[in-house]
């Protein structure tokens, strides 16, 4: 009788995966912690007939957030922080300025519910601590040009049902959440869906000016001149696992005119 023939290291691979099929170990809960681009999405009112107590100067298409987090306890589950643009902004003038800023706190903190994704890849923080803000009035720096001033600013985010999509090829850079955003007297709720990385999508860059105020060869979105180009084209996704291009992941995009980023054309999940 002949010998049979050694085993190659393939058909070993082959023979132990008959036994199950091989997964991927689930990542952490976690958030890249950079800027991600947001679509608030109107929850229980009409853009166009505004709440009383409201203009539509309050309604906000969406805006930049600055998410971080982090383990306070290494046996707990990991915690989120969400500071949106319009805090920060605020915060940084009113400390140019010289004013009273207070902050109460800067970021919105939660806990995510476990260590974990659930079995459909959703990392959960049910609830926020509020973050409420108010920066004093800025006088205008030219006593003859009173439209210079800039008003008080009174602003508080309340966050709910923050869900962050994790899993291998899509690690964290998409989430959903809701929102109930006050400002001043005005109140409203938003869903909110949002992606990482932030990608300008007008058609306008201007030059980065130095600190004598004389531009330089860098360049930087001109949000105040531009116009939305075609999110088709302005917000292509990259490929998974590509090194170039946007950097996106494959979703479908709007370029709203009164944001000009690529937002998710739709509520979270906004799968393509």
């Amino acid at each position: 009788m002949r010998n049979a023939k050694p085993m190659t290291l393939v058909a070993l691979f082959l023979a132990a995966a008959g036994c199950g099929k091989a997964t991927q170990p689930k990542p952490q809960c976690k958030a890249q912690q950079e800027e991600y681009a947001a679509k608030y999405i109107p929850d229980g009112f009409d853009p166009a007939a505004p709440p009383d107590g409201c203009t539509a100067d309050d309604i906000l298409p969406g805006e930049v957030l600055n998410l971080q987090y982090y383990r306070a306890d290494l046996n707990g589950a990991p915690k989120l922080a969400i500071e949106p643009a319009s805090i920060a902004e605020a915060i940084a003038a009113g400390e140019e300025h010289k004013v009273d800023v207070k902050p109460e706190p800067e970021f919105s903190i939660g806990a995510f519910k476990d260590v974990f994704p659930d079995d459909h890849d959703i990392c959960e923080a049910p609830k926020l601590d509020a973050t409420s803000l108010h920066v004093d009035a800025i006088p205008p720096e030219d006593p003859m040009k009173p439209e210079t001033a800039v008003a008080a600013v009174d602003l508080t985010y309340k966050w709910a049902n923050v869900k962050v999509l994790t899993k291998p090829l899509s690690n964290a850079v998409h989430f959903g959440a809701d929102l109930e955003r006050t400002t001043g007297t005005c109140t409203l709720k938003y869903k909110v869906s949002a992606v990482y990385p932030v990608i300008f999508c007008g058609d306008k860059e201007k030059p980065v000016l130095d600190e004598n105020g004389m531009p330089t060869d860098e360049m930087e979105p001109d949000f105040e001149n531009s116009k939305p180009l075609d999110p088709k084209e302005a917000c292509a996704p990259s490929e998974a696992g590509q090194s170039e291009g946007s950097g996106l992941p494959d979703l479908k995009y709007d370029c709203p005119e009164k944001l000009l980023l690529c937002v998710p054309a739709v509520k979270f999940p906004a799968t393509n």
